[in-house]
């Protein structure tokens, strides 16, 4: 269903990635777009907090947990 779709992401902040992973295993061809030229521009405080239901499981299924 997704094969040789282009889909472009906002963002490349772990969502942005997850998700891009989990299109490209279902076939897609992902494009990732971020402001930021590096992980250093922005200083970043807060912590990631991934439920098992959620995060977790999205990750795991993206095969990067």
């Amino acid at each position: 269903m997704l094969e040789n779709k282009e889909i472009a992401i906002i963002g490349g902040g772990p969502g942005g990635l997850t998700l891009a992973r989990l299109l490209q295993l279902k076939g897609a061809k992902v494009k990732v777009y971020e402001r930021d030229l590096n992980r250093d521009v922005r200083v970043q405080g807060a912590t990631l907090d991934l439920h098992f239901e959620s995060g977790l499981k999205a990750l795991e299924e993206a095969g990067l947990i």
